[in-house]
């Protein structure tokens, strides 16, 4: 589970949502934290995320995110996440 500091793109961050940046706060065998903020022309969201892998076919997250729009359309989102990898899709 090591950021190895590959392109968001080849690590499953879509880069489509204007200029984003990544901090890795820490990165070990177990867990990634990182530190985010995306901009574009229309709002700004800034948030953290938190991967612990549980097993070698299991993770599981949280998510932080404030976003602030134009004209006051602000959002703040809390999420979890649990994920279990299939033998059958771990080869890819």
């Amino acid at each position: 589970m090591h950021y190895e500091g590959k392109t968001g793109q080849e690590r499953g961050f879509a880069n489509n949502r204007g200029e984003c940046t990544r901090t890795v706060l820490s990165s070990t065998g177990r867990k990634l934290e990182l530190r985010f903020h995306c901009q574009d022309k229309d709002a700004a969201s800034d948030g953290n995320l938190v991967v612990d892998a549980i097993g070698t076919d299991n993770v599981k997250g949280t998510m932080h995110m404030v976003t602030n729009g134009g004209e006051g359309h602000n959002m703040t989102m809390d999420f979890t996440f649990s994920s279990n990898i299939s033998a059958r899709h771990a080869e890819t």
